[in-house]
């Protein structure tokens, strides 16, 4: 089935599982797409073949696993599936000038739904000034941009990585296509009913926002998400207004995008809800007003001490129980 034809790693990995799992005939009459973007099409007709498995046997791709398949098999493969994930998550920031990134992801189980992407892209903008009277002259301005993407995918475990997998990669393409963050998580909420209507995952969240790095505005529109924090010198940390419903559950008539202005100095920490949701043996939450105080607290440190330390906060807060959703955290200064 493979001869003559060109597929993305990751692609081929999820080919190799569901093969391998008989989920999908060895022969299936697949398509490949010579583009990484395109290539998200391959993944969803995956995901197809998945939920109607899933469907036919009325339970989950989970369940069905565990009963045809040896539970060291299912082992290794999960942490194979754990291993392609963290290769996703571990791509690198965008090497822009005067920007820094750290990013960190703690899944609760070996694959979960938690992700980021990067995405940089450059423009000219043409503005025409006026040069003398009756003489006006064209002024071509380069601006970078540099995308930052954090969702949600709602559940665990195989199902949601194939999703997670999905939306990160549509996000990434659809975010290369558009500048406004509202248009995009449009696009994205649309494609993704497609494939998640038949689904047991319920819904993705995201938070998507575009810093101009030549004049330090970033905008922003969210789906669901909890909101990034601006973290301000000259002021206490405070979320990035801004609302949206969540994807891939039903039709949206639009997004919303929002921005603000930074300066130099300024940080913008995005998170996911196991933040804020870890709870203490007492059942109460890490909460956003104590990661609000505990980024106040560490603004003079480096990104990536703060990254640690907040992650080591954490474990003390819930006195190191089993973390019950996954923990992501992108922190980026602007210097």
């Amino acid at each position: 089935m493979l001869n003559g034809l060109r597929f993305s790693s990751l692609t081929l990995f999820f080919l190799y599982l569901l093969a391998n799992l008989g989920l999908i005939a060895a022969d299936a009459p697949l398509l490949a797409y010579p583009s990484l973007g395109v290539s998200c099409l391959f993944i969803m007709l995956l995901i197809q073949w998945v939920f109607a498995k899933q469907n036919e046997a009325r339970d989950t791709v989970e369940l069905t696993l565990t009963k045809t398949v040896p539970n060291q098999r299912l082992i290794n493969e999960l942490d194979m599936a754990k291993r392609v994930q963290s290769g996703l998550l571990s791509v690198e920031s965008p090497a822009i000038p005067g920007i820094q990134i750290v990013k960190r992801c703690l899944p609760a189980e070996r694959v979960g739904g938690d992700f980021y992407t990067f995405i940089s892209q450059d423009f000219s903008t043409v503005t025409p000034k006026k040069k003398s009277e009756g003489i006006i002259e064209d002024y071509d301005t380069q601006h970078r941009y540099l995308g930052v993407v954090i969702g949600d995918v709602a559940g665990h475990g195989v199902s949601s990585a194939l999703i997670m997998a999905l939306s990160s990669g549509l996000l990434s393409e659809l975010g290369r296509q558009a500048q406004s963050p509202a248009e995009t998580l449009f696009q994205a909420n649309h494609k993704l009913m497609r494939y998640m209507d038949a689904t047991h995952i319920t819904h993705v969240t995201a938070f998507y926002g575009i810093l101009n790095t030549h004049t330090l505005e970033f905008k922003y529109a969210c789906a669901g998400h909890p909101p990034a924090i601006h973290i301000s010198k000259d002021s206490d940390p405070i979320e990035c207004y801004g609302s949206g419903p969540i994807m891939g559950m039903f039709e949206v008539d639009a997004y919303k995008d929002y921005s603000i202005q930074l300066s130099s100095g300024d940080r913008l920490l995005f998170y996911t809800d196991g933040i804020t949701e870890t709870k203490a043996p007492s059942g109460e939450l890490f909460g956003t007003q104590r990661l609000q105080s505990f980024l106040k607290a560490h603004s003079e440190q480096p990104i990536g001490h703060v990254v640690n330390q907040l992650f080591d906060s954490l474990d003390q807060y819930s006195q190191f129980q089993k973390a019950k959703d996954d923990r992501t955290v992108v922190l980026l200064e602007v210097e």
